[in-house]
């Protein structure tokens, strides 16, 4: 992802923080209409948000309706917190696996002007606007960037990368250089600075085959790579795991191969199930304490397309903005037509839980960021119907 279409998105969710913060400001009462409390109040509504997108509308795309099973990662209006899950982030999902998106960069990145009947598209390419030269002191084209994204196919995750972060990454344009850094390279040599594993180890961590020598390669890599593996590494136990888990066939309905997958999923379980106030968890005596069923229940119905629709100048988007436009699985929707937060009823729960907090014991356990989702059974029926992986 550019830096450029990452900060439209950044973008994106602080226009809906501040939307958010307006609407409860109106509704709260004067004891509970400070700055701080409407920011936090609001921040929480967010992280709950992302959430439910991440665990929505993310994750079955890229895991499939069987590891998201496998996992427990599927969405429920209820969940319980696990006090003996450690919600820490695993090294080799931070510096291996969660890095398996930089195999799906375009080269080209897609504008559209929707304010055009035909709705003319031009592209950006990536080594020409690492560096912002392209909307230097100019407003950011955010709905153009927006419909772009939603609807240009990103590559495949695989083994081959666009020369554009492998020859250009970063590159000084205004130094007028044809070279930049290399983003495969730095991936690899990331991994063994941080001491991980070899990708063997971490087949025999998924329960997968092992790698016993080249004379048996695993199904889950093709012939013409495991070829390739041969001439560069002396042997099976020296491959990267980026390397070898970045080529591996996709699992069914998914866009990650089965080690990618199995990392991913373990730590998602983790921040799921070890964060005491993820939103659907219910109260126990461990202070696990998720939102409340009116708040709750309006997060849960919020897609990705939502809160594109109410933050920007779109006026149409498909139902769910992480798959491809379809007018049968995955149809146009006008944005005036999708529903909104009832933020009016939100905001009389909150301040019945502000009055609540207030009124116990200075030892209460402080909240901290809540989230989560209950849209896998919409997307991955969307998976199931296109591709029949069910």
């Amino acid at each position: 992802m550019n830096i450029l279409f990452l900060s439209a998105m950044h973008v994106v969710f602080v226009s809906e923080h501040n939307r958010i913060a307006r609407e409860l400001k109106k509704y709260f009462r004067k004891e509970f209409n400070s700055d701080e409390i409407i920011f936090q109040e609001a921040r929480r509504l967010v992280s709950a948000e992302i959430q439910n997108i991440v665990y929505g509308e993310f994750l079955p795309t890229i895991l499939g309706a069987d590891v998201m099973k496998q996992f427990n990662l599927l969405a429920k209006e209820e969940s319980n917190y696990d006090p003996e899950t450690n919600p820490n982030i695993i090294n080799s999902f931070t510096a291996a696996a969660f890095r398996f998106g930089h195999s799906m960069i375009n080269s080209m990145f897609m504008l559209i002007s929707g304010k055009n009947k035909d709705n003319t598209a031009s592209f950006w390419r990536l080594r020409e606007i690492f560096d912002g030269n392209n909307v230097e002191g100019q407003r950011l084209p955010l709905e153009e960037m927006m419909e772009g994204l939603v609807s240009q196919m990103p590559q495949t995750t695989d083994a081959f990368f666009s020369t554009e972060i492998t020859n250009h990454l970063f590159q000084k344009n205004e130094r007028q250089e044809n070279f930049g850094q290399d983003l495969l390279a730095i991936n690899i040599q990331r991994g063994r600075d941080h001491g991980l594993p070899s990708y063997n180890e971490y087949r025999k961590f998924c329960n997968l085959e092992p790698l016993l020598d080249w004379r048996n390669k695993p199904r889950e890599l093709t012939e013409e790579f495991w070829n390739s593996l041969k001439d560069v590494y002396g042997s099976v136990d020296d491959i990267d795991i980026f390397v070898g888990g970045i080529a591996e066939n996709n699992v069914r309905g998914g866009a990650l191969g089965p080690t990618f997958a199995c990392i991913i999923g373990e730590q998602f379980r983790r921040i799921k199930f070890g964060d005491r106030f993820f939103y659907t968890h219910v109260e126990d005596s461990f202070y696990s304490q998720g939102l409340g069923d009116v708040t709750k229940e309006n997060v849960l119905n919020r897609t990705l397309g939502d809160i594109l629709c109410e933050n920007t100048e779109l006026d149409i988007l498909q139902k769910w903005v992480t798959l491809q436009p379809d007018p049968l699985y995955n149809p146009q929707e006008p944005c005036d037509s999708r529903p909104i937060m009832n933020l009016q009823a939100v905001a009389k729960e909150l301040q019945s839980e502000l009055q609540i907090k207030f009124r116990k014991s200075s030892k209460e356990v402080p909240r901290s960021g809540r989230i989560n989702t209950n849209m896998d059974s919409g997307i991955l029926h969307v998976i199931c119907q296109r591709t029949g992986d069910c």
